[in-house]
């Protein structure tokens, strides 16, 4: 079962230019709590106990950017940007290693689509 968990985000978006459309900067914020829901035998059995609670944020930038007629949406994530050291309840490796720190992702898409009217 989940351990109980509260989380937040906000996003602001703006249109910057003609080519600088769909602009976006979000942040994300989540606490999840130490998990009180285990069996009443649960020291008994040689299981460690529940990992503590932790506090997490992620940060996003992004655009979609018009080179021409053609869109390219762009962004970047940075993931537990505190670099908080946690384990997951629901994690099977959480007996052994933590999850993962800070992790920064860039994704590009280019979105196409083929012309189905061709001229014969």
């Amino acid at each position: 079962m989940p351990a109980d968990r509260l989380s937040l985000n906000t996003t602001y978006t703006a249109n910057l230019s003609n080519r600088l459309q769909e602009c976006f900067i979000s942040a994300d914020v989540r606490y999840v709590f130490n998990q009180w829901r285990i069996p009443a035998n649960f020291d008994a059995i040689d299981y460690p106990r529940p990992p503590a609670a932790y506090f997490l944020a992620d940060l996003s930038v992004g655009s979609k950017i018009m080179a021409g007629r053609q869109p390219l949406h762009i962004s970047l994530t940075a993931m537990n940007i505190f670099n908080k050291k946690y384990r997951d309840y629901l994690d099977a490796f959480r007996y052994f290693i933590d999850q993962p720190g800070t992790n920064i992702v860039l994704r590009l898409r280019v979105p196409f689509s083929f012309n189905e009217h061709q001229e014969h």
